[in-house]
């Protein structure tokens, strides 16, 4: 399904396109180019969200915050690998890879925090999109990852570290 958004600025040339094979979402400027897509997954997550805890304009519950972590990971078909995350948050972490993985592929992640680095913490994820390796970005190809199964205690001491990194950087 095709829907064409109002000619009004800033929206005038926009299309959202549910498409249900690949259980996305798919804004794009005119007929070709994509700007952004969501996976249902991500959007239905949002919708679930209690209002107390309400997400942040961009879809995140968790704001994220820059910060380079080695983070371990593997899929069922795929051996675990070893890469560096760019931004974390309450909610998944971006990791930077050259050969990013297929967005809604499940994985299990391994990491640490830089103030526990003896104390991993494990998660189950899904690539909620891509950042795919072109000529055109400036920023690092890699995968944004969404937790879907987090200790609580872990995922609160990553909130808990991260609002501390954000006043010592003010």
């Amino acid at each position: 399904m095709r829907l064409r958004c109002m000619p009004k600025a800033p929206y005038g040339d926009k299309v959202l396109e549910f498409d249900s094979e690949r259980e996305e979402l798919v804004l794009s400027s005119g007929e070709s180019t994509i700007i952004r897509t969501l996976s249902w997954d991500l959007v239905l997550r949002w919708f679930e969200t209690p209002s107390s805890g309400a997400p942040v304009l961009d879809g995140r519950t968790y704001p994220r915050t820059a910060l380079a972590i080695p983070v371990r990971y593997r899929t069922e078909s795929q051996p675990a690998c070893q890469a560096m995350s760019a931004d974390i948050s309450g909610g998944g972490l971006f990791i930077e890879s050259i050969r990013p993985l297929h967005d809604r592929t499940r994985l299990e992640l391994e990491f640490a925090l830089p103030t526990q680095p003896g104390l991993l913490i494990t998660a189950q994820a899904t690539v909620a999109w891509t950042r795919p390796q072109s000529a055109k970005h400036l920023l690092a190809p890699g995968m944004g990852l969404a937790f879907t199964s987090i200790d609580p205690e872990a995922q609160a001491r990553i909130v808990a570290f991260l609002a501390t990194l954000a006043r010592l950087r003010r």
